[in-house]
C-alpha cells in the first residue's frame, strides 16, 4: 500500500497543480494594450493619397527630430502597403520603441517598424557647445533656407526652439535636419508656421488608408458614399455607415493584346479567356444532312458528308463529296491553317531534297558495273 502511494504521489501533485492553474486561468487579468490594427469604431475613415502621405511623413520626422532620444539618428517615414513605415538604424530597442511611439502620436495611419537595430552604433556623447550657439544655429538655418529668419531660443539642455514663418513644410523639415550636425544641439522644437501646414491636418478620424490613385476615382469605382467634395489637401472623407462597402484599390488596366495574340487567339497571361457568346442563334442542321464524325480527311480534300439519296435512287444512303458551306473562320483558325500549310510545304521540300540526294547514290553502283 505504501509503495502504491509513493508511486501515485507525483500524479496527485500534478493534478492538484493543474486544478490550481485552472482556477487562476478563469480570472481575467487586465492588460493595458491598444492594438494599432484595430478596425475603426464609428467616426470617419480617410483615404490618403501620395501628397497627404508625404506631408504626414514630414510631420513624423519633425517629431523625431524634436526628441533627444531619436534626434541623433537619421530616421525617416515612408508610406507603403504596410502603412507608414519608420526606416533607419538605431542602437537599441529603446530608441526603436520611442520612435514608433512618437510616430503614432502624429499619424493616424498604421505605423510599421522598418528600423534595423545595430548594437555597435553606440550612444552619442555630449559635446561642449559653443558660446555663440544661437548665432551658429541662426546662420545654419538661414543658409539652408534664406527665406526663413527665425527666432532662436536654446535652453540649458541644448534643445533649440525655432519660431517664425516658413514658406513650406519641406523647408521647415530641412531647417531641423541641418541642426543635427551642429555641436551642442540635442533636439529641435520646430515651431515655424509653414504656409502649407493645412495639407498635413489630421482632423477627426480613427483610421487612414494610403492609396496612390485619386480618391474621387477610387470611391466612385467602389461605390462608397463620399461626404462632400474632396478637400484640397488630397484626402477624401468617407462616412462609415452600417452598409458602407470596403474600400478596395481599383484593378490595374489590362494590357492590350499584341498582333500575334490576336492571330493565334490565345489569351494573355493573367487574363481569363473571353466567354463564348451564348446569345448568338445556333443554325439548325438540315434534316437531310449530318456530319460524319470519324471520317478521315486528307490535306486539301473536301469534307465528306452523308446525305440521303433521292427516292429514285436504288440505295437509301450514299457517300458523296459536298462543298462545305461558307463559314467565317473562328478567331485563330486562319493562323493555324497557315501554320499547317507551311509545315506541310517544309515537309515536302525536305522529302524532295532527300530524294535528290539519294538518287546519285543509287546511280553510282550502276555506273561502276558498266563495261569500259
Amino acid at each position: 500500500m505504501r509503495r502504491v502511494l509513493l508511486r501515485g504521489a507525483p500524479a496527485l501533485l500534478l493534478s492538484g497543480l493543474a486544478g490550481i492553474g485552472s482556477l487562476w486561468a478563469d480570472e481575467l487579468v487586465p492588460v493595458q494594450v491598444q492594438p494599432q490594427s484595430q478596425p475603426p469604431q464609428g467616426g470617419q475613415i480617410i483615404v490618403i493619397e501620395a501628397e497627404k502621405a508625404r506631408a504626414w511623413a514630414m510631420l513624423i520626422e519633425l517629431e523625431l527630430l524634436g526628441d533627444p532620444a531619436t534626434f541623433p539618428y537619421a530616421l525617416k517615414a515612408q508610406a507603403n502597403a504596410r502603412g507608414m513605415e519608420i526606416q533607419g538604424y538605431v542602437p537599441n530597442t529603446v530608441v526603436r520603441d520611442r520612435a514608433l511611439s512618437l510616430a503614432r502620436q502624429v499619424c493616424p495611419m498604421t505605423v510599421a517598424d522598418g528600423m534595423v537595430v545595430q548594437r555597435n552604433m553606440g550612444l552619442p556623447m555630449p559635446a561642449k557647445a559653443a558660446d555663440d550657439l544661437e548665432d551658429v544655429v541662426y546662420d545654419k538655418v538661414t543658409q539652408v533656407c534664406p527665406e526663413v529668419h527665425p527666432v532662436v531660443e536654446i535652453n540649458e539642455h541644448g534643445q533649440v526652439t525655432l519660431t517664425g514663418a516658413c514658406p513650406s513644410l519641406r523647408d521647415k523639415l530641412e531647417c531641423s535636419r541641418a541642426l543635427r550636425r551642429v555641436t551642442g544641439v540635442t533636439s529641435v522644437k520646430n515651431m515655424l508656421n509653414a504656409a502649407d501646414a493645412s495639407m498635413a491636418a489630421v482632423g477627426p478620424t480613427t483610421q487612414a488608408i494610403y492609396v496612390p490613385e485619386s480618391s474621387a476615382k477610387l470611391i466612385q469605382q467602389t461605390g462608397a458614399s463620399m461626404t462632400g467634395a474632396a478637400p484640397a489637401g488630397g484626402s477624401a472623407s468617407v462616412d462609415l455607415g452600417q452598409n458602407v462597402q470596403v474600400l478596395q484599390r481599383p484593378q490595374a488596366a489590362q494590357p492590350r493584346p499584341s498582333l500575334l495574340q490576336k492571330l493565334t487567339g490565345r489569351p494573355m497571361k493573367g487574363n481569363a479567356p473571353a466567354p463564348a457568346n451564348t446569345n448568338m442563334p445556333t443554325p439548325a442542321m438540315q434534316p437531310t444532312q449530318a456530319m460524319q464524325p470519324s471520317m478521315p480527311m486528307n490535306q486539301g480534300e473536301l469534307p465528306r458528308q452523308v446525305v440521303n439519296a433521292p427516292p429514285s435512287s436504288n440505295s437509301s444512303v450514299r457517300t458523296s463529296i459536298v462543298p462545305p458551306a461558307p463559314v467565317t473562320p473562328a478567331r485563330g483558325t486562319l493562323s493555324r491553317e497557315i501554320a499547317e500549310r507551311e509545315a506541310a510545304s517544309r515537309t515536302e521540300e525536305i522529302r524532295t531534297v532527300a530524294a535528290r540526294q539519294a538518287q546519285p547514290a543509287r546511280e553510282a553502283p550502276s555506273q561502276a558495273t558498266e563495261p569500259a
